[in-house]
């Protein structure tokens, strides 16, 4: 009987062994979803392109009204610095569209001043009463592996012999710039 209790007690004692001998572990997952960032400003001509959201988020926008006048109205003006900011992964693009500069004559008539616009792959010339699209895009990123940031100048050149011939009034057109994520 006491190799019966000692062949219980090595077993007991074998067992309790490969108990405490497996190793502990503990876990957990770490997730996030990251959502799409897709962002356009325009800012003064000859800003820094930042390369990060931080210094994306921390341009100074200016969208304030770009005046032609009897000093610049006969050459080509670098206006504005378009920066654009996606992290998409499918891409992104970018598209151009405007109006000509128009002045309400009362008794629905209207006089026009045109004007061509560039920024980055994109030109168009303005059509009176028309509003125009840009046929190429401004950009088209293609597929991306991070955050991307382009940046290209706004160029404006007015019709020169419109604006010398144009009767009076306050005109006024709109630039307009989309971004499209893929």
């Amino acid at each position: 009987m006491k190799k019966n209790i000692i062949a219980t007690l090595l077993v007991l004692a074998i067992s309790m062994v490969g108990i405490f001998a497996a190793d502990a572990t503990g876990q957990f997952d770490v997730v996030t979803s990251v959502g799409g960032i897709h962002e356009i400003k325009l800012v003064t001509v000859g800003t820094t392109v930042p390369t990060n959201k931080g210094g994306f988020d921390g341009l100074s926008a200016d969208n304030s009204d770009f005046t032609v006048d009897d000093n610049n109205y006969s050459t080509v003006q670098t206006v504005r610095q378009l920066i654009s900011m996606s992290n998409n992964r499918n891409g992104y693009y970018m598209t151009l569209s405007a109006t000509a500069m128009e002045a309400d004559l009362g008794s629905s008539e209207f006089a026009y001043i045109n004007y061509d616009v560039v920024a980055g792959g994109a030109s168009l010339t303005t059509d009176d009463a028309t509003e125009v699209d840009a046929v190429a895009n401004i950009h088209d990123s293609g597929p991306l592996t991070g955050m991307n940031f382009y940046s290209t100048n706004v160029t404006v050149e007015v019709n020169a012999e419109e604006y010398e011939n144009a009767v009076t009034g306050s005109y006024s057109g709109t630039i307009t710039f989309n971004l499209f994520a893929n």
